[in-house]
C-alpha cells in the first residue's frame, strides 16, 4: 500500500511541476496570438479605409479598367490576405513561445 501512495504522490507532484512550468508559456503564447489578431484586424480595416479614401473604385471605373463592384471585391480580398498573413506571423511567434520546435519549423 505504501508503494501505491508513494507512486501516486510522485505522479501528482510531477504533474504539478510540469503544469506550473508550462502554464506561463501557454499564457504568453495566447497573449501573443490575441495581440496578433487585434493588430491583423486593425490592419485590414486600415487597408479598407485607404481604399475608400483614395476611391480606387471610382478611378478604375472611370478609366474603364474595372467595374466598381469588382474593385471592392479585390480590396476586401487584399484586406483579408493582409489580415491572415499578420495572424500567421504572430502564430509563428506564439508557437515559439509555447516551445513546439517542430511546428515552428513547419510554419517557417
Amino acid at each position: 500500500m505504501n508503494i501505491i501512495t508513494e507512486s501516486l504522490s510522485t505522479f501528482i507532484s510531477a504533474t504539478f511541476v510540469f503544469i506550473s512550468a508550462f502554464l506561463p508559456k501557454l499564457l504568453a503564447g495566447f497573449l501573443i496570438l490575441f495581440i496578433g489578431i487585434i493588430i491583423a484586424s486593425l490592419l485590414r480595416d486600415l487597408l479598407k479605409i485607404i481604399f475608400r479614401y483614395f476611391s480606387l473604385e471610382k478611378w478604375l471605373s472611370t478609366a474603364g479598367i474595372a467595374k466598381s463592384t469588382d474593385v471592392s471585391v479585390w480590396s476586401n480580398l487584399l484586406g483579408e490576405m493582409v489580415r491572415w498573413l499578420t495572424i500567421f506571423i504572430f502564430l509563428i511567434s506564439a508557437v515559439e513561445a509555447w516551445g513546439i520546435p517542430k511546428v515552428g519549423d513547419v510554419l517557417q
